[in-house]
Formats: C-alpha cells, structure tokens, sequence
C-alpha cells in the first residue's frame, strides 16, 4: 500500500501542467445543482451552468433561476426561470404548480395567466412555437 501512496505524489509535480487543465473540468462538472430544503420567500437559487432540482417546496417570493431544466418536487408557489441564457430547451416540472411566474429562455407567464388545468397539477413546462406549454404530468 505504501508504495502506490509514494508513486502518486511525484506524478502530479510532473504533470502540473495537466494540472492546471483539470480544474475548469472539475468546475463544469458540478453544473446541476440540487437542493434538498425547502427554499423560502426572498431566496434566490440559482444553477448558472445547468438544471436546477428542489426536493421540497419553494415558497411564493422565492426564485429559482437555471440555464437548464428547472425540477420541483414539492408545490412551486414562487418564481421559476429555466434557461436564462437563452436555452428554448429547457423545462420546468413541478409537482404542483401554483407559481407567481414561470419562464423559459425569456417567455414567461404570471400566476393570473395560468390555465385552471394545470393549477395545483404536477406539471411539465416547455416552449413550443415560441410559446409556453404546459401539460399536466399524469
């Protein structure tokens, strides 16, 4: 054992070159951040790089705000905005929906806009001829 700890320590001396490429890998690939308490009105969770997924409720006056897809697994009461860069291909799930506003690459609907049938409904959201969709999840 202690010959393969010794082996290690000379190679990354050798390799720092190697090294200095290895980091922004390692920084892209926590992009998908989850969150497993309930976010609270006046937070703001935001996932720059990729989805965003809340495993529990998110409170009216809260945003969650993603480059990518946008998971609820609880009621989404506050704000949710998937591709924020732009991306037309993201979605927003949520187990109830009940937000005051959800938005994909910039299109966006307020809670007085929603359609009765997907109110309180687990629901898929997503843009569709430059339009926001949602089904209600089955």
């Amino acid at each position: 054992g202690d010959v393969y700890k010794s082996q290690p320590m000379p190679r990354p001396a050798a390799a720092a070159p190697e090294a200095r490429q290895d980091p922004p890998a390692a920084d892209a690939a926590p992009r998908n951040k989850v969150i497993r308490v309930p976010v609270r009105s006046g937070q703001v969770i935001m996932a720059e790089q990729g989805d965003l997924t809340v495993i529990g409720s998110v409170a009216s006056g809260a945003e969650l705000i993603a480059a990518g897809n946008i998971h609820v697994y609880g009621p989404l009461r506050g704000r949710a905005i998937a591709g924020c860069h732009g991306d037309e291909s993201a979605h927003i799930f949520c187990q109830s929906l009940n937000a005051e506003l959800v938005a994909i690459a910039g299109l966006y609907q307020t809670s007085e806009t929603l359609e009765e049938a997907v109110r309180q409904q687990r629901t898929h959201i997503y843009l569709e001829d430059e339009k926001l969709r949602m089904e209600v999840i089955a």
